[in-house]
Order: C-alpha cells, then structure tokens, then sequence
C-alpha cells in the first residue's frame, strides 16, 4: 500500500509537491546510495592472541554498500563528520538538511544508481510495487518520508524561505556566478539582489548550488530576528 494513501489524512496537492521533491532530489537518493549497505556473508577471520598467551579467533565483516555492485572502486562518503550530520538530520532534525546535502557534491550517478534499481527491482518482479516498496524501505527512504509526515518536518527550500522573508523589500534575485583564478580550482560566489541593491553574499562555494543555498540561508538569519 502506498505510504501516502495509509495516512488518516489527506494532503494539499501543494504540500505533497513539496514532499515530493525533498525525498527524491538527486542529493537525498546519491547519500542514501553511499550511505546504505549490507553485511559480507562470511566474515573475515583472524586469529588473535589474548592475554595469557592463548590464541582466539575473532571474525569481523563489512558493509558492501549499493555503489560496489556496479563500480570496482566508487565514491564513499570521505567526511564521517558529514555524513553524521546528514543522518543525525535525516532522523531528529526539524528541518530538512538541503545545506549539508549540497556539500555532499554527489554526481548525478551516484542518485541514478537507486533509480535504475528501483527500475530493475520492478522489471524484474514483473510489475510488483511491494518490491520496489520493500527496496524504498530498506534504504531508508520511507522511514524518512514517514518521519515528514507525522513530525512535520520543515521541508521548504531555503531559497523560498527566504524569498517570502524579503517580500517586503521587493523582488528578490540570486546572481550566482562561477569564479576562476588563475589555475586554481574554480568557486562560486551567489548574491541576493533586491531593488538592485546587494542584501547578502557568498563566495568560495564548490558549487552554484551550495553558494544559493548558504547565502539564502545568510537572509533567512538576517530576517527571522
């Protein structure tokens, strides 16, 4: 059964767009495709001596994760301080962690993994949804979409957010610009622009997305006090 379709309640046509776009963006599907795993069949064994003089064996296996079984050697997830905080988010937060998503930098391959999965799963099973359901599950996904429903996490986009804080001020624009210097790697910087005055600015960001993100961010703190 549909996730939705269980719910007590119905949903606005505008809140489930909303939802819509926080659980399948490319940045979501390529952490969970880093992120999730199963255990290898046989453990690796050991033999170790303890204390004493005796020898024991000690098995320990590990996670072969989504990634390794179409790449001999892929992407992981290289900052375990980001990844913790995009879990810890993913599973407490009040709001949806669009910042920290878009410092992942995942190329779009990594989130096609999962799609083509799903698509597979469904080809393969001839059709039968509880399949793919049971995939979605066991990444994560559906625990997440669960969570927005019942705790009402705050998914709107950042740049929204902040578009509606400064309606008062006039239409708002984001200028975002890559910037190349010399033979150094190339940033970006974003602008927030309203009546043609600079309200707000970032730079050095590793993408155009993270620089809008940061600096739609920088108005969100400057107009909520």
């Amino acid at each position: 059964m549909s996730t939705l379709a269980a719910l007590p309640h119905q949903l606005s046509q505008g809140k489930m767009t909303q939802i819509k776009h926080a659980v399948v963006n490319a940045n979501l599907l390529a952490f969970l495709c880093m992120d999730f795993g199963v255990p290898d069949l046989i453990p690796n064994i050991e033999v170790c001596q303890a204390p004493g003089g005796n020898v024991k064996p000690v098995s320990h296996s590990e996670k072969t994760h989504l990634w390794h079984f179409l790449r001999f050697n892929g992407l992981a997830i290289k900052s375990a301080p980001l990844r913790d905080q995009i879990r810890d988010a993913l599973e407490y937060a009040p709001e949806y962690p669009w910042e920290h998503l878009a410092c992942l930098r995942a190329e779009k391959f990594i989130s096609d993994i999962v799609e083509s999965t799903i698509g597979a799963i469904f080809v393969d099973s001839r059709g039968d949804l509880r399949q793919c359901h049971a995939f979605a599950e066991r990444i994560g996904l559906l625990a997440f979409l669960r969570r927005i429903i019942t705790e009402g996490v705050n998914i709107e986009h950042p740049r929204n957010t902040a578009q509606n804080l400064a309606k008062s001020l006039g239409t708002l624009i984001f200028n975002t610009k890559r910037v190349e210097v010399g033979g150094a790697i190339a940033t970006y910087c974003s602008s927030a622009v309203t009546n043609k005055e600079e309200i707000a600015m970032v730079d050095g960001c590793a993408s155009a997305e993270e620089a809008e993100l940061k600096v739609s961010r920088l108005l969100i703190d400057k107009y909520k006090t």
